[in-house]
């Protein structure tokens, strides 16, 4: 055992601190061991491919990866939301529904996903400005990596639905299996392959199919109220119904990011291979900072939709404030830290192009230390509470139309990378601000009787 003697983890009794700790590390490793893994991708592809523009042409698909996958992974926010309430109720029956229609869900998106992101991929990517130099590449990597699409959703949604029934260390190892098997494939598919950004693609559909079986094959033999039984699989409307209700407004929170990120990196496109390599290396980092902090998000969600159900108020109170103490701290000394050697870590993926290196130290200027605000566990406290509407309502104001009115009235006031990046730490201020005040009135309404608990 890694963490724990149990894996399954009782969050509506016992010392809350400590659980929400052993809960939250395995979600944390997992989260920056993917991103570590996912970097050394692109530490492999710039070891194979000095001089080239193929890190830079992975680099130019991630905003496209983004916006056809997100709004699928959202939605997975429904089911976490929704089984965190039915496992603190103990209802087993409704529980099953929801288990089984989300893996069917997921398997029937995933298809969907393949078949839209690699017929529009390349259609998207040269409206986006991508150099005529990452075209080819970047549209070839996008084929084959939405290829894989049903292996990624069947292994979020698994792994989420894992989670929820209290056992967040299993998903860990399923990932590092995943993950050394995506690294090793990396530098072997590179070495024997002409295409090297075709290797990469591949070896990462690969992973996420190996991801996806451990994680499913779990669900099958897992005891307790969130098992999956392939033979009793059902699709259920209700469930699914209630899964969109719950998932579909955290779904367009999600999507509102690559949305607004499209004309960022349509921006970045035109500066050049430099600027999009510099770019895609600081990406690197804030996505460490960024899934270490998402474990708190996580068990926040988990740990104060499971004590709603339950009736335990003061465990809701006390989740979150821990979750919000041990993110903070966490995320804020990774991002000083990275902050602090900045040039030597962004010369990993960029080794020896100082002009990227520089590109992506101003981006790092604006956005690292700031990137803090946007894992806090404010958000998924709303979606917890059975709002997550609020949260769409607060992001399509601060996000999606702040960043736009940047992109188009400020930016091309003086379209250099420092205003570019200026608009992230201001929407990330601005929407911290805003959540605040909901996250205040939702405990008010707890603690004084009036809230409904309607799921």
């Amino acid at each position: 055992m890694l963490l724990s003697k149990k894996k399954d983890l009782d969050l509506t009794g016992g010392p809350l601190f400590k659980t929400i700790l052993l809960f939250a590390l395995p979600i944390m490793l997992s989260n920056v061991v993917t991103t570590l893994f996912n970097a050394a991708d692109m530490a492999v592809l710039s070891a194979f491919t000095r001089g080239g523009n193929e890190v830079a042409s992975v680099g130019a698909t991630s905003s496209v990866i983004s916006l056809f996958t997100q709004f699928a992974v959202g939605l997975c926010t429904g089911v976490n939301i929704i089984l965190a309430r039915l496992c603190g109720q103990g209802d087993e029956r409704n529980s099953r529904r929801v288990v089984s229609t989300a893996i069917l869900a997921a398997a029937g998106m995933g298809v969907l996903l393949a078949i839209l992101g690699a017929a529009l991929g390349r259609t998207v990517l040269v409206w986006m400005n991508c150099p005529e130099e990452c075209l080819s590449d970047a549209a070839l990597y996008i084929i084959i990596y939405f290829l894989g699409s049903p292996f990624l959703l069947l292994n979020q949604y698994a792994s989420a639905i894992i989670r929820v029934s209290g056992d967040s260390e299993r998903p860990l190892y399923y990932m590092l299996i995943s993950g050394a098997a995506n690294v090793v494939l990396n530098a072997l598919f590179c070495f024997l392959m002409g295409r090297k950004v075709a290797a990469v693609a591949l070896a990462t559909l690969i992973s996420q199919a190996i991801g996806a079986f451990l994680a499913l094959r779990r669900l099958t033999v897992v005891e307790g109220i969130c098992r999956w039984n392939i033979k009793e699989t059902r699709f259920d409307l209700g469930a699914l119904k209630k899964i969109l209700v719950y998932g579909c407004p955290a779904a367009l929170t999600t999507v509102l990011f690559p949305i607004t990120n499209l004309q960022v990196q349509s921006a970045i496109n035109s500066f050049g291979p430099a600027a999009i390599a510099g770019n895609t290396a600081a990406i690197q980092y804030e996505s460490i900072v960024g899934m270490a902090g998402g474990a708190f998000q996580t068990s926040a969600l988990t740990f104060v939709g499971q004590n709603l159900g339950a009736r335990k108020k003061e465990r809701v109170y006390r989740s979150f404030f821990y979750c919000l103490f041990a993110g903070l701290t966490v995320t804020a000394t990774l991002a000083i830290s990275i902050y602090a050697f900045k040039e030597p870590l962004l010369s990993i993926f960029v080794a020896g192009d100082e002009a990227s290196i520089l590109q992506g130290a101003v981006r790092m200027k604006y956005i690292m230390l700031f990137y803090i605000l946007t894992v806090n566990p404010m958000a998924s406290t709303i979606q917890a509470f059975g709002h997550p509407t609020l949260q769409t309502v607060i992001n399509v104001g601060t996000v999606l139309g702040l960043r736009t009115l940047w992109m188009q009235v400020i930016y091309p006031m003086n379209p250099t990378l420092d205003v570019l990046y200026f608009c992230y730490p201001l929407t990330y201020i601005v929407n911290t601000l805003a959540y605040a005040p909901i996250v205040v009135f939702l405990f008010w309404q707890l603690k004084t009787d009036r809230y409904q608990y309607k799921i």
